[in-house]
């Protein structure tokens, strides 16, 4: 280990630093935003200024995993990155539903294990579930269309681990038709 890296960080102890960690996952063309509960982001590939991947303004999701709830929204921003939020205080502009659980429950700040978010050269998100977290709901949302599962092109929810792709919606209209 170098004197300059962090003793406490997972990726010193398998020999790969936050900086090489970016570095390869954009020589593999795309980004991987790992899950933890602060902000973060990683630029993807570049875009022309000003304009968003297939005008996909954010990807906002409710998960549960085993008994517990989570919340996750990633903006995309002009040059390509996700930024990521997590937790119970986010908006969800534009969305019919504010992505709370049905019952109640409390949201648990953070991501459940293994889940995160990929910026795809295509413009469009996937997202990988961790083992055993279940994709309850979701808002993809596009100009004035904010869809919803089985909406405007978007997939259907209830899968549990694995990936799910997002094109963005076919529309970008208020009624998403």
């Amino acid at each position: 280990m170098r004197k300059d890296e962090d003793p406490d960080d997972w990726t010193s102890s398998i020999g790969l630093n936050r900086r090489r960690f970016v570095q390869r996952a954009a020589l593999l063309g795309g980004a991987f935003v790992w899950a933890t509960p602060v902000v973060q982001s990683v630029a993807g590939p570049a875009l022309a200024a000003g304009t968003k991947p297939n005008d996909i303004s954010y990807l906002a999701v409710l998960l549960r995993n085993g008994g517990t709830w989570y919340r996750m929204k990633w903006n995309t921003t002009s040059t390509g990155a996700l930024m990521l939020q997590t937790g119970s205080t986010f908006a969800v502009p534009g969305a019919s539903s504010t992505l709370q659980p049905p019952d109640g429950s409390a949201v648990a700040p953070g991501a459940p294990p293994g889940t995160g978010a990929a910026y795809e050269a295509n413009g469009s998100i996937t997202l990988t579930l961790g083992s055993g977290t279940a994709l309850v709901t979701f808002v993809v949302k596009r100009g004035l269309c904010a869809a919803g599962p089985g909406v405007a092109g978007e997939p259907s929810a209830g899968q549990t681990g694995g990936t799910v792709h997002f094109p963005g919606p076919t529309s970008n209209k208020a009624s998403c038709a």
